[in-house]
């Protein structure tokens, strides 16, 4: 039967991956903790160290526990300070990209999704657009998603409309390098003068080429 406490933690094990390293380290890394938690737990078995009361040579498994425990307890420490560069510049326009955003509101709404970023624990770096569509600069922590914030961001903006104005159902978002934190800084700031030379249409389509985004041209503007 093995080890009644060996078997009491492998259903905590399982979830290890998504719980505790989510957002904080990359899948390459993940990959060899995982193969030196493994190497080590075998290794150790075959020298057995007593946990539970038995005898090492009976319950060696309790070598296992102790050594996996140990450094879940230090991974933990150690990922209690994640740090991360992730700066995305999200674009999302109104429902059917009608002009539902005067120009007289057009700075209060950027207020406020700056004021919803703060309290929700992220950071805008910039915030612009026109009567249609918005421009974000975000600076993305660990601890959230893209989705998870994009969510947020349009469902608390909404009601500060009021009813019947509505946000479009995605939303596009491309990656910046912190180099080029102040160009798309400049780009988002002036977004009154882009726009007297293409619509949100041809720019949208221009960024995701750009990016290198794939899309289907005739369902790219269909919500």
């Amino acid at each position: 039967m093995g080890c009644r406490r060996f078997r009491d933690l492998v259903p905590f094990l399982v979830p290890f991956p998504r719980t505790y390293v989510r957002g904080l380290v990359n899948g390459v890394a993940f990959a060899r903790l995982s193969v030196l938690v493994y190497f080590f737990s075998v290794s150790i078995l075959r020298r057995g160290v007593p946990i539970c009361g038995i005898p090492a040579a009976v319950c060696s498994e309790c070598a296992a526990i102790q050594l996996v425990e140990g450094l879940l307890l230090r991974v933990g420490k150690l990922m209690s300070h994640a740090f991360a560069a992730n700066f995305v510049h999200c674009v999302f326009s109104t429902k059917g990209r009608l002009d539902r955003i005067p120009v007289e509101l057009q700075e209060k709404l950027y207020a406020y999704l700056i004021g919803i970023a703060g309290n929700l624990g992220f950071t805008i770096l910039a915030a612009g657009g026109t009567a249609n569509h918005v421009h974000l600069l975000i600076c993305l922590p660990p601890s959230l998603t893209l989705a998870e914030v994009v969510q947020k961001l349009k469902a608390n903006s909404s009601r500060w409309f009021g009813s019947g104005f509505e946000w479009q159902k995605g939303y596009g978002a491309f990656s910046v390098s912190p180099s080029l934190l102040g160009t798309v800084q400049g780009y988002i700031r002036n977004q009154e003068e882009h726009h007297r030379r293409r619509s949100f249409e041809e720019e949208f389509v221009m960024m995701l080429r750009k990016s290198g985004v794939a899309y289907d041209a005739e369902r790219l503007f269909a919500a």
